[in-house]
């Protein structure tokens, strides 16, 4: 069961991602690392491209027994595959809530 703390962080990250796809292209286009550090942390990927034009996502995985991974997702709601990738576990939450903390120090000056 998740705590309070948990769900916080969790919906503050929600928001996040919702308010970074509806940002000027400047700032949308600094905010696309916090996409890619979520996708990076799902997937334990080493590389994450996302390509806004052709809504396709790069990863390349790194796996022990053999050489790298790439894998090449199609994404037609970056959204809610993001919102998808949102974990709760301690580790996660506490990535989460210095992302949330570095967001609000960068945009709020």
């Amino acid at each position: 069961m998740k705590d309070n703390h948990t769900n916080q962080i969790l919906s503050e990250m929600r928001k996040l991602i919702s308010s970074s796809l509806n940002m000027p292209l400047k700032e949308k286009e600094t905010l696309q690392a916090v996409h890619i550090s979520v996708l990076k942390m799902y997937f334990n990927a080493k590389e994450v491209i996302y390509n806004p034009e052709t809504s396709e996502i790069q990863l390349q995985i790194n796996d022990p027994e053999s050489n790298d991974i790439f894998v090449k997702l199609s994404c037609e709601n970056l959204e809610e595959l993001l919102y998808s990738c949102l974990l709760d576990d301690a580790k996660s939450i506490y990535f989460y809530r210095n992302m949330i903390s570095y967001c609000n120090m960068k945009y709020s000056a």
